[in-house]
């Protein structure tokens, strides 16, 4: 690398610096041209980036049609084949229609059987890694390797989290270090994980080979200096990542706009100044990653690392950016790659990976998506689950829990009884609106996707859940809103009282029944009709059913794109003043424009500009002040007074160690004053939230875990749901329903994981007298209920045989 670098300096026609402007301002052709260019200034000096062979190659379709009868394939075949370009059933393999059948037909297999073959002669670790490795990590670092190897250029890692994929993801770049040249491995991960990988590169290498790590945070970096600096690793956040791109992609387009309409410097100098701004080329943003020297240097990024990579899953901004960086290969770490819907596999993995034919989402909707449905995404029939089983088993690794000897793991809920009959009936005429917003905003109806029904659907949901959690985390002039809307409330829980006589008001039964009857009046039943062909039956089909809630949890989709700014960064809703019930003049209370967020959809990129001037965000001093003003009653609601119950109860184990998540930051710091009250200087309260600065978030977990005490540590979901390792504590406290299972898991497994010798205790408070927790729940098992044996099928020990699922051959494929 020091040679190339050298020579590369040494007969460079420009400076870096300069291709550096031409590269970013010129787009794809001018990109081109600079390629040209430096390949015939330094010659040799660059080599062509060509991947390694695919380890099979597909049999022309004669060929398979005469080896039918594969271990693979049923006992009986349909005697008429669809013709190539036939619905789902092809795909294109370049110029080639292709049977999806027989893509994924022996030869894959051969492939999945040498992916998870036992380590090869040949395959050792690097000298130099001195950590002390497990067998799981050894064989997965190895499988990387052999994946990134291979036309797919990249893996999945989807072992359970706790096991250490990090050392296993450093142990498989080394590998690949010493075979491909490369200016350096950039990591994107969650900003609470800086310092893990920071310590992994430094911890785990010979002291005289270790390599130089820079936090990439300073949007003025560039690449040269990058290069300057020869750098091994760059580590950065998602959103740095997202951040840069969008500047350096505003400038393209107006260059290229410039370019198209043939404008001279001047011209666009003087149009900038008619308008008031300054012209675009006079501020150029820089992106230090998203430029194409390296490769054309013949010094590409060698392998993009996206940990926790469920955060890039929805094609929107970050993905985009991501996808937009010039790299080798691509290693994709997430304990829970099937994070909301089941198709969320594709956005936060199969979507990085190349050489293979499902690479739009319309064509692996179209080869794994179920029957034809309201859903926008149908779940996957048994023909097309197996399919999708046995494409991912030869694109990733993963590995189940049960590999480390922990301590046990038990999982209570905590339910309690909300008895206010006005809020009560709130937050049914709110889980009304909602429902009714979810049909009108396109949950439903694919075609109307994106609209404001969509985004005003969360919002019902989200004042609910507050009203549920505390009435002061609502604003004043929302509060009086809901006031106003109380004649209404109570009629409408009247009529379904006096609808459904037979059960007890406030009962589960009865909310059940509610929402069934909330579903139908808005037009969310359907008659399931069955497939002709029984390969193709849904997984669940009852006669008639509530639609799939795969539409009502495309609502929680939008709560991650509505919540990624706010102060816990998944789902705190927008409260300025009027915000919960008009969505288009909303600003994020305490917004954080550092935090972490789960991505969203392009059409939510522009939702906190659809009015000109937004009302200020509510500030969160005045919010903090009016709690410190509260008695200790008007503090207590029933969600709180839960978690001080729980926390008694715990407080019985001397030295206990508490987790206390939320996904609201105004929940918690009510939580704060009520834990203080309550307990006073007996339990030591810890914060890991937004109101944390940044750097010194990683300094509140190191005290809490050396704390000799009781401790409780209070953590929004979007600061420290995932990544974090906080083995010191042994109980976890869930302080509502989430809108997904993988979320509670990562949240439960930031205790639960490598180092924990105590069994870890998790309780999740539940209101079983209110309707949106009932909902929430629902939500949430059945996402499960297709995302869970999914994972499951994909997970297993490498000394476990595992069993390639039989795919259909033919027309009933």
């Amino acid at each position: 690398m020091d040679e190339l670098l050298q020579r590369a300096t040494e007969r460079s026609v420009k400076s870096t610096n300069d291709l550096e402007a031409q590269i970013a301002d010129g787009g794809d052709a001018e990109r081109q041209r600079v390629r040209e260019r430096m390949n015939a200034s330094f010659g040799e000096a660059i080599s062509p980036l060509k991947g390694p062979e695919f380890p099979y190659l597909l049999k022309n379709k004669r060929d398979a049609e005469e080896d039918q009868h594969s271990d693979d394939a049923p006992d009986q075949f349909s005697e008429s084949e669809p013709a190539l370009g036939h619905g789902d059933h092809v795909v294109m393999v370049g110029d080639e229609a292709v049977y999806v059948w027989e893509y994924l037909g022996d030869e894959w297999s051969g492939w999945v059987r040498k992916l998870h073959a036992p380590p090869q002669e040949g395959e050792e670790m690097p000298e130099y890694i001195v950590a002390n490795l497990h067998d799981w990590q050894r064989c997965g670092a190895f499988k990387m390797v052999r994946l990134a190897e291979s036309s797919l250029h990249g893996a999945i890692l989807g072992d359970e989290m706790g096991l250490g994929k990090t050392l296993t993801t450093i142990s498989a770049c080394e590998m690949l270090r010493k075979k491909y040249p490369g200016a350096f491995d950039v990591v994107v991960c969650p900003k609470g994980t800086f310092r893990q990988w920071d310590h992994a590169f430094w911890d785990n290498y010979r002291e005289d080979c270790r390599l130089k790590v820079k936090v990439l945070n300073d949007p003025a970096t560039t690449a040269s200096e990058l290069l300057a600096q020869r750098v091994d690793v760059v580590i950065c956040s998602y959103q740095f990542i997202a951040s840069r791109h969008k500047h350096l992609k505003t400038v393209r387009k107006h260059f290229e706009q410039a370019q198209s309409e043939d404008l001279s410097a001047e011209e666009v100098r003087e149009a900038a100044k008619r308008t008031g701004v300054r012209p675009f080329f006079e501020h150029r943003p820089v992106s230090a990653l998203h430029t194409s020297l390296y490769s054309g240097l013949g010094l590409p990024i060698r392998t993009l690392i996206l940990d926790e990579s469920q955060l890039a899953k929805n094609e929107g901004a970050t993905h985009e950016a991501l996808q937009d960086i010039d790299r080798r290969f691509t290693f994709m770490l997430s304990g829970t790659i099937f994070m909301n819907r089941w198709s969320d596999v594709y956005g936060g993995g199969v979507s990085f990976l190349k050489g293979h034919p499902f690479d739009t989402r319309a064509s692996f909707n179209k080869s794994f998506a179920g029957v034809e449905g309201n859903s926008t995404i149908p779940n996957p029939s048994n023909s097309k689950w197996n399919r999708l089983v046995k494409f991912l088993l030869g694109a990733g690794i993963s590995r189940p829990i049960s590999l480390l000897d922990l301590p046990g793991l038990d999982i209570e809920v905590h339910a309690f009884l909300f008895t206010d009959k006005k809020v009560l009936s709130l937050v049914c005429l709110l889980v009304k609106k909602f429902v009714e917003a979810v049909v009108s905003g396109g949950m439903v109806n694919p075609a109307c996707a994106g609209g404001k029904g969509a985004r005003s659907a969360i919002y019902y949901a989200t004042a609910a859940q507050q009203l549920v959690a505390h009435p002061h985390m609502i604003s004043q002039t929302d509060r009086k809103k809901l006031d106003a809307m109380q004649e209404e409330a109570s009629k409408l829980m009247d009529s379904y009282l006096t609808k459904y006589p037979a059960h007890q008001e406030g009962s589960l039964e009865l909310y059940v029944q509610i929402l069934d009857c909330m579903r139908k009046d808005a037009g969310m039943f359907r008659n399931q009709m069955p497939s002709d062909d029984p390969g193709e039956q849904p997984l669940e089909a009852p006669s008639s059913e509530p639609i799939d809630t795969e539409m009502l949890a495309a609502a929680s989709q939008t709560s991650e794109s509505l919540g990624r700014a706010s102060g816990d960064g998944a789902g705190e809703p927008r409260s300025a003043s009027g915000s919960l019930f008009e969505p288009d003049g909303e600003e994020m209370a305490g917004a954080d424009p550092d935090e972490e967020y789960d991505d969203d959809d392009d059409d939510d990129d522009d939702v906190a500009g659809d009015t000109a001037a937004p009302a200020p965000p509510r500030d969160r001093q005045e919010f903090l002040d009016e709690i410190k003003g509260l008695s200790v009653e008007e503090v207590r609601s029933p969600r709180i007074i839960a978690l001080l119950d729980v926390l008694r109860k715990i407080g019985k184990c001397p030295g206990a160690k508490t987790l206390v998540f939320s996904r609201f930051l105004k929940f918690l710091d009510i939580a704060d004053r009520a834990i203080g009250d309550e307990f006073g200087v007996s339990l030591r309260i810890f914060r890991y939230d937004s109101s944390v600065q940044d750097k010194h978030r990683v300094g509140v977990v190191e005290q809490f875990g050396r704390h000799e005490g009781p401790a409780v540590m209070l953590i929004t979901s979007g600061c420290g749901g995932a990544g974090l390792n906080i083995t010191s504590a042994s109980f976890v406290v869930l302080c509502e329903p989430w809108w997904r299972a993988p979320d509670e898991m990562q949240a439960i497994h930031r205790a639960y994981r490598k180092g924990q010798e105590k069994e870890v205790q998790v309780i999740k408070l539940f209101g079983s007298s209110t309707m949106i927790d009932a909902l929430l729940r629902e939500i949430s098992q059945k996402k499960a209920a297709v995302n869970d044996p999914l994972q499951a099928a994909l997970r297993r020990r490498d000394d476990e045989d595992f069993v390639i699922p039989k795919i259909h051959v033919g027309a009933g494929e």
